[in-house]
């Protein structure tokens, strides 16, 4: 399996992390602050890149330090564009731990809607969302 080391993104300040490490058969991303769309789409098309890189089925999302809603037009472009390609790519599964910003986790529950060929939860545990990856297995 593939490994793909830590990288982050920032503009102004770090707003993206995301890594593949040894101990694990996922992708692991931890997003930082208010996400307007050009940190959104760039930490997308990251993900798009290190499961391209990777090879991996899984990822899981760390969005407890987000602040505030998703921009507004991500769930439409995450569904005609970054969507398909994940699943071209191989994706399967993405847990995502929700933030205790009551924005953030509305917006979180809207993308539940979007995807198609892979399953995407939404836990508020990071325990149970690492349970479940464990569980799950990508073909």
């Amino acid at each position: 399996m593939a490994y793909y080391q830590k990288e982050t993104l920032e503009d102004v300040k770090t707003f993206f992390e995301i890594e593949a490490s040894q101990e694990n058969d996922w992708i692991t991303t931890r997003w930082i602050g208010f996400q307007k769309m050009e940190r959104s789409r760039a930490g997308l098309e990251k993900e798009l890149d290190v499961l391209k890189a990777t090879g991996r089925r899984k990822i899981l999302n760390y969005n407890t330090e987000i602040k505030g809603p998703y921009p507004p037009g991500i769930e439409k472009w995450i569904a005609e564009e970054w969507q398909p390609e994940a699943a071209r790519l191989g994706l399967r599964y993405a847990a995502t731990i929700i933030s205790s910003n009551i924005f953030a986790s509305l917006s979180a529950e809207q993308l539940e809607t979007v995807f198609e060929g892979i399953t995407y939860k939404n836990f508020e545990e990071e325990a149970a969302a690492i349970r479940w990856l464990k569980e799950v297995q990508a073909e």
